[in-house]
Formats: structure tokens, C-alpha cells, sequence
């Protein structure tokens, strides 16, 4: 929920210190930056790249969660290089798309 979130925080690294117009709820295009944790963070939730890391458990209410952390020895990325090319051919991928998405 967006109580959790440092909505300061996410301008701040994201938007440029820049606050969205009031009542536009996609902030996609406003993005003018991110940063690695996140792009980690989205490929986690992609079931194909779960094997990439290592993951911490922890049960709280009888809901388990599974954890990544990138500066821990017992969780974090299992093998750096394969992600390492992995994300380099998703950005290929998406800028070959977007240039193919243009007119010039």
C-alpha cells in the first residue's frame, strides 16, 4: 500500500524532485531515472529469473515472505554474470523496440 511507500524518496531518485500533476496516476512516463534496485527488484517478480538469487524466508502472521537482499551472504544474486547479460539483452530487446515503435 502507498503508506509504505517514501513517496519523497521516489520523486526524489525517479521523478527529478518532480511532482507529478495532480491526479495522474501512471507515472511511467514521467520516470527519468532508476536505479538498479529496482530493475532487480521487477525481475525477481518474473518467475523465469527467480533462480537468480538466493532468498532469505520468514513467516509473520502465517504469511511467508521470500527475501533478496543484494548486500547480504546469506541472500542476494546467485550468478551475477548470467543476470549481468541477461538485463543487457532486455534493454536491447526494449530499445530495438522502441526505435522499431518510431517514425523518423
Amino acid at each position: 500500500s502507498l503508506k509504505n511507500v517514501d513517496l519523497r524518496a521516489f520523486y526524489k531518485y525517479t521523478l527529478n524532485n518532480k511532482m507529478p500533476p495532480a491526479g495522474q496516476h501512471n507515472v511511467w512516463p514521467l520516470v527519468k531515472s532508476i536505479n538498479i534496485e529496482l530493475v532487480l527488484g521487477l525481475l525477481c517478480c518474473i518467475p523465469m529469473y527467480r533462480d537468480y538469487f538466493k532468498w532469505e524466508v520468514h513467516s509473520r502472521g502465517g504469511v511467508e515472505h521470500r527475501i533478496s537482499r543484494h548486500m547480504s551472504a546469506s541472500a542476494g544474486i546467485i550468478k551475477p554474470d548470467n543476470l549481468s547479460s541477461e538485463i543487457h539483452m532486455l534493454i536491447g530487446v526494449s530499445l530495438r523496440t522502441a526505435l522499431n515503435n518510431t517514425s523518423c
